[in-house]
């Protein structure tokens, strides 16, 4: 009577137009408990055939999983992938299948295949697993394939996370703390470079969150201390600002001082001082002027006393 139920169903639901992966994951499992896997397996064969869902796909390679089927698990995952090819977690569990089995080539093989997509939907995750299986071989070979993905990666994007991964990689795990230095140096001049004046924040906080990430990677390198103490100085200090909003209103907001980065007073006072030297008399002519024009201003009253500045960072704002 179920097994009717079920098909009743199915053959009422106008599947061209739309479909639920639901009843035929129900049906399929009802089989299942009926020890029938052949009726069971035709059930999600023809769900794929006929309206192609990922619950439906995900369900089948389950179950095939579950009787130990890895061939099967192999042909449905190469139907999944030209369903949804730009789907990441549908490449990294077909790789991880691979890997647990023991097939390091094919899993190698299958995350080489997937970086080169040219849409995913979440590359970022997809780039990370593959790293992290080169990584987790634990040989040379590993490390080296590792560092050239790295390479490969900082060449389709410079994110800030990408720099730090790269970075302690060479650090931590390959156990080169010059190399991973020279990284976050390079990372940090690279983003420092690209900030876009002093209201760019996003790049201010990358530039924040690189030099915190520095310093906790030194904290775990042994006798670094002096590195330590260096890369403290250079840690941004947090200050919080208020700006105008255009509707009105003001807004709180995060900003950070890099003791690197040039002082905006002292730069105004070095202006202002080469501005004053530029327009101040010769020292002659300020001789040969100076006798007419006391003759001139002598007369009734007290003369005028010039005002004289006492330092050489002093500005007189009425000679300016």
């Amino acid at each position: 009577a179920c097994r009717a139920v079920y098909r009743r169903c199915l053959d009422t639901i106008p599947h061209k137009h739309f479909t639920f992966a639901k009843v035929w994951v129900m049906a399929a499992h009802f089989e299942v408990r009926q020890r029938d896997l052949p009726r069971a397996r035709r059930i999600l064969g023809e769900a794929i055939g006929r309206c192609p869902r990922s619950r439906t796909f995900r369900a089948y390679i389950q179950l095939e999983l579950q009787l130990g089927n890895v061939n099967n698990c192999r042909a449905l995952y190469g139907k999944y992938l030209e369903f949804d090819p730009t789907d990441c977690l549908v490449w990294q569990k077909y790789a991880e299948l691979e890997h647990a089995v023991g097939e390091t080539a094919r899993c190698r093989a299958i995350f080489e295949l997937a970086v080169q997509q040219p849409e995913l939907d979440m590359p970022e995750t997809l780039w990370k697993r593959y790293i992290d299986f080169e990584i987790g071989l634990g040989s040379k070979t590993g490390r080296a394939n590792a560092r050239k993905l790295y390479e490969r990666l900082l060449e389709r994007t410079q994110h800030v996370k990408v720099w730090i991964s790269y970075a302690k990689f060479e650090a931590l795990v390959a156990d080169d703390a010059a190399t991973g230095r020279a990284l976050f140096e390079k990372a940090y001049q690279r983003i420092k470079t690209s900030q876009a004046g002093d209201q760019d924040l996003e790049t201010k906080e990358h530039r924040a969150l690189l030099l915190q990430a520095w310093l906790d990677t030194e904290r775990k390198i042994p006798g670094a201390d002096k590195e330590v103490q260096s890369l403290e100085s250079r840690q941004p200090k947090r200050v919080k600002r208020k700006r105008q909003l255009e509707g009105g209103g003001w807004e709180e907001y995060n900003d950070f001082l890099f003791p690197d980065d040039p002082k905006k007073g002292l730069k105004l006072l070095q202006i202002a001082q080469q501005w004053k030297k530029r327009t101040a008399p010769s020292s002659g002519d300020a001789e040969g002027d100076a006798a007419p024009a006391a003759a001139a201003d002598a007369g009734p009253g007290p003369a005028k006393v010039p005002r004289v500045a006492t330092d050489e960072n002093e500005i007189d704002l009425d000679d300016l």
